[in-house]
């Protein structure tokens, strides 16, 4: 097992609410796992209820607008980042069966990409299953996670500080005052394609990392519907992860497979007969 390593207090937080409970996972824990066709449900929902209800497989030759909005929720910018970046559809394409974000200099600043679903779709706790081959680069700052809108509404099934190959961060915020941190370091994230998930249910938060249970909640977990995210920042100076410097490599790529979403089937209260008046 890896040695988890607390993170001081004093760390600041990404996107809107920067606090949270956090699972960080090791790749010498972990296993590349294959990924289920789409008539097999994955391991974490075998057996169970859960069907495919929305999905991109990228297979196309160019992005599908009626799932995605290129530009994010904020017209183009950051929820977070403080360094002078931006994001543009022209940075994400489609081709040879993945989705390729990219992030390059551009002027004195960096320009990168993100795919939301803000204006397509909202989803309401699920199964969230997403598999992507990461970057390596001080700054890089790439992100699969769920906003609903609000400080308590945010899901972070993975981010990534590419300065940091060694670990990644799955984040389940809840309220302002939340904070409990774990860390531990190991091998090469951006070696490989690897399968970051989060099971959402009413009142139970459980994330994954291929295939493998990382961490799990029941604390004031929330049930606002929710759009989901994948995107490429590089962050500023005042950043989490930093701001790039002469190592950093442009141009740069998140690549993803795929992204998938299950749910339940809705509950149907069972009818009720009402007696008879007597006569």
């Amino acid at each position: 097992m890896p040695v988890l390593q607390r993170r001081p207090a004093t760390q600041p937080w990404n996107h809107i609410l920067r606090r949270g409970l956090l699972a960080t996972v090791s790749t010498a824990a972990l296993a590349l796992a294959s990924a289920e066709s789409w008539a097999d449900l994955p391991p974490p929902i075998a057996g169970t209820t859960y069907s495919l209800v929305w999905s991109d497989e990228f297979n196309g030759t160019s992005i599908d607008t009626s799932k995605w909005n290129l530009v994010g929720p904020w017209g183009g910018k950051p929820v977070s980042s403080t360094g002078a970046f931006s994001y543009s559809a022209s940075q994400v394409t489609e081709a040879s069966g993945v989705v390729r974000i990219t992030a390059q200099k551009s002027g004195n600043g960096w320009v990168g990409g993100i795919l939301s679903t803000d204006t397509t779709r909202t989803f309401q706790y699920g199964y969230v299953e997403v598999r992507a081959k990461l970057p390596a680069g001080q700054g890089f700052w790439p992100a699969i996670w769920m906003y609903g809108g609000t400080s308590a509404d945010e899901l972070d099934i993975m981010e990534f500080l590419g300065g940091d190959i060694t670990t990644v961060y799955q984040t389940y915020h809840f309220d302002p005052s939340g904070q409990d941190q774990v860390a531990p370091h190991n091998a090469n994230w951006t070696a490989d394609y690897h399968i970051f998930s989060m099971k959402w249910e009413p009142g139970h938060i459980t994330y994954y990392v291929d295939y493998v249970q990382t961490g799990s909640w029941t604390d004031s977990v929330p049930s606002r519907a929710m759009y989901l995210m994948l995107n490429f920042d590089v962050g500023g100076s005042d950043d989490w992860g930093g701001a790039p410097n002469a190592t950093t490599p442009s141009p740069a790529y998140v690549d993803i497979d795929y992204a998938r979403i299950y749910q339940k089937p809705p509950t149907r209260r069972a009818a009720t007969r009402r007696p008879k008046p007597s006569p």
